[in-house]
């Protein structure tokens, strides 16, 4: 569901999202999650000796256990693709709108004109933004109002060419200086 509501003759030009190499870390959990329970149930079922403080544990205890741990490197995995999937920029052919889940239940939205736009730097960092080409966008804004900052952007300086085409073409459907 949309915290913001377009107004009359306002369309949506693009949408931009996260890189989704922001997944690899909940990925990476996951799987030492998962590698965990099969070493735990490999140990409990196969390794331990007779009479060792393993036989006192209930094997439906353990699979129990086994399957509570599987379903939570899940849900990790799920809560880290929502977080990223609810990421994103709209922009509009009058506005950029910059939506921010930095949780399951931590969401804010903020709208910028794009006549207020000063200026759109983008710019990747250290060998894997480098490599895959993501990085930070930086809109700057004129005025009071605070700059936004949108982490892991694909294509930082290609995107930000962009917007700075879209503030260029509003400035001059509006008749506005550049």
């Amino acid at each position: 569901m949309a915290d913001f509501v377009l107004d009359p003759g306002e369309e949506v030009v693009e949408r931009i999202n996260r890189y989704a190499i922001e997944l690899v870390w909940p990925i990476i959990i996951a799987i030492i999650l998962i590698i965990l329970v099969i070493f735990g149930l490999n140990v409990f079922f196969n390794v331990h000796a007779p009479g060792d403080l393993l036989d006192f544990i209930p094997a439906n205890i353990v699979l129990i256990l086994a399957a509570a741990l599987v379903i939570i490197a899940g849900l990790i995995v799920l809560a880290a693709v929502y977080v990223l999937e609810h990421n994103y920029i709209l922009v509009t052919n009058m506005h950029i709108i910059k939506v921010q889940q930095s949780g399951l239940l931590a969401r804010q939205t903020s709208e910028l004109g794009l006549g207020n736009i000063e200026d759109v730097k983008g710019g990747r960092k250290g060998l894997f933004g480098t490599l895959f080409d993501y990085g930070d966008l930086e809109i700057q804004t004129a005025g009071a109002s605070e700059n936004f900052i949108f982490r892991s952007a694909r294509h930082p300086q290609l995107t930000a060419d962009k917007l700075l085409e879209y503030k260029a073409d509003f400035r001059r459907s509006h008749h506005m200086e550049p």
